[in-house]
């Protein structure tokens, strides 16, 4: 896994590099562009190996991992254009590379909780070694949130200390909040899907205050789709008992 995300970041490098305008923003500012592609390598990697193991059909492994070569690609063109704030194509290509940091995180956030497809029941054996321990988990989901922020805050008008401050504020309270959810019995997907909610939520308003344009209308606006979201897993939940 460590060699594909290698390999990964070395051809997005290689493809930022034959952009003109390449060279004006700095070759030390190319790491921030691999973050997107590595974590959706990672994180689509590691729950289609989970989903395999745990008894998952090729069908769904074979359609996933098309599915995960073809978000990469569209990625990849995305940071291409995203080095030049000028390029015609720049708020599509960063609408969407926000859209894959976001689906990045649910991987990610879906993958390290240790109970992801067996709920409350004990984890099939041949997935055993997969059931993290708590702080793993709890790191991992940090790590990943603060990763993910660089990419979701760097065309904000930020500055680099402004960028590592929050980048690392949310970071913190993603696991923070991980460490609280480990004491309650939400299987892992339900678990994934409220550290993204949490994550879009805090991030939707750094950006805003960022870029200048936090309101109080802006906030309530993530706090509806948040708690909509919020109801909905519940209701899902109720549902399927």
């Amino acid at each position: 896994g460590l060699v594909i995300i290698g390999i990964v970041c070395g051809g997005t490098e290689e493809i930022l590099r034959s952009h003109p305008a390449f060279f004006r923003r700095g070759a030390l500012f190319t790491p921030v562009f691999w973050i997107i592609p590595a974590m959706l390598v990672a994180g689509g990697g590691l729950f289609l190996l989970r989903w395999r193991w745990a008894g998952g059909g090729w069908v769904v492994l074979v359609g996933g991992l098309a599915t995960l070569s073809g978000l990469l690609a569209l990625a990849l063109l995305a940071e291409y254009h995203t080095i030049d704030p000028r390029d015609r194509r720049f708020d599509l290509s960063r609408l969407y590379l926000h859209l894959a940091a976001y689906l990045a995180a649910l991987s990610l956030f879906v993958a390290v909780q240790p109970a992801t497809f067996s709920g409350s029941e004990p984890l099939p054996l041949e997935i055993h070694g997969w059931e993290l321990p708590t702080l793993a988990s709890v790191s991992g989901v940090g790590l990943v949130a603060a990763l993910l922020c660089f990419e979701l805050f760097r065309e904000e008008g930020a500055s680099w200390s402004q960028i590592w401050l929050f980048s690392l504020v949310v970071g913190f309270l993603l696991a923070e909040l991980t460490w609280g959810l480990s004491y309650w019995s939400l299987e892992g997907t339900s678990e994934g899907l409220v550290l993204l909610l949490a994550f879009y939520f805090i991030t939707g308003i750094i950006q805003d205050r960022l870029s200048g344009r936090l309101t109080r209308n802006s906030v309530l606006e993530f706090m509806g789709v948040s708690t909509a979201g919020l109801l909905a897993l519940g209701a899902v939940r109720l549902w399927l008992g």
